[in-house]
């Protein structure tokens, strides 16, 4: 994987150069987000005009990610607490998957959140777009 500062407009990862840059990171939990925040942080920093949309918290609002949902109420501790999550997370996964497949970035970043991400990953391998896991599920359990 290229190092951030090896990112450039025309790279593969971020689109032409002819067009803006655009990156969707999906973060369902407030490690993620913290975690896509500063993602958001570093590529504006290298990409000052990349357009950056996604699932996250206030962490990523506030690094400037125009989020399509809001992930955070998603979190829940033990089976009924998940289960009463189920409808709004099945809602925003349909709109994400939506929205991704009409208006696809040059990438996907995904943060944690197996749930959800590694559903969304299976739903647009067959579209072709960049997947990229930026901190796969459960990694941080496994230190």
């Amino acid at each position: 994987m290229q190092p951030l500062t090896a990112i450039e407009p025309g790279s593969p990862v971020v689109g032409s150069g002819a067009e803006t840059a655009s990156v969707f990171i999906a973060a369902g939990e407030a490690s993620g987000d913290w975690v896509g925040a500063r993602l958001a942080e570093a590529l504006r920093s290298q990409l000052p005009n990349i357009i950056l949309r996604g699932l996250g918290g206030k962490q990523m609002a506030s690094a400037g990610v125009e989020l399509l949902a809001d992930s955070s109420t998603w979190g829940a501790i033990g089976f009924c607490e998940s289960l009463a999550k189920v409808p709004r997370l099945w809602r925003a996964f349909r709109s994400t998957l939506a929205h991704l497949r009409s208006s696809p970035p040059a990438a996907l970043v995904l943060i944690d959140f197996g749930a959800m991400n590694i559903r969304l990953s299976r739903a647009l391998r067959a579209t072709g777009l960049r997947t990229l896991y930026y901190l796969p599920p459960g990694s941080w359990r496994r230190r």
